[in-house]
C-alpha cells in the first residue's frame, strides 16, 4: 500500500471501504481455489462434460471479480480522489494477475 500514498485524511477514508471490499475478493478467490482444486482432483481422467462446467464455473467466478472489483473501485473513488482511485485499480490488478500467475505455473494443462 506504500505505492498509494495517501494523506493521513485518506488513508482514514481508505481502509475502512478496503476491508469492506476484502472480504467479498476473498470469497470469490476461494470460490477460485475450490474450482482449481476441482480441476486436479479430475485432471488426469478430465472429461468433456466436467471440463465443460469447470469452463462455466471458471467464467462465473471471474465475472463475480470482475463484480466485486467494480464495487469496490466505486465505492474507492467516494472516498478518495480519482487519479488515487485508479491507482488502487492498478495495484490491485498488479498483485492479482501476479497471484494468478503463481497459480497458474502449477496446474497443469487439461490431457
Amino acid at each position: 500500500m506504500e505505492n498509494m500514498d495517501l494523506t493521513e485524511a485518506e488513508a482514514k477514508a481508505f481502509w475502512p471501504v478496503y476491508e469492506k471490499h476484502q472480504e467479498e475478493l476473498f470469497q470469490v478467490n476461494q470460490r477460485g481455489a475450490v474450482l482449481i482444486l476441482a480441476y486436479a482432483s479430475v485432471y488426469q481422467s478430465l472429461t468433456d462434460e466436467q471440463a465443460t462446467k469447470l469452463i462455466d464455473e471458471y467464467y462465473d467466478v471471474q465475472d463475480d471479480r470482475l463484480i466485486a472489483m467494480k464495487k469496490m473501485v466505486a465505492d474507492v473513488g467516494k472516498a478518495l480522489p480519482g487519479k488515487k482511485d485508479f491507482r488502487y485499480m492498478q495495484v490491485e490488478s498488479k498483485l492479482t494477475a501476479i497471484a494468478r500467475y503463481e497459480f497458474a505455473k502449477g496446474i497443469p494443462l487439461a490431457q
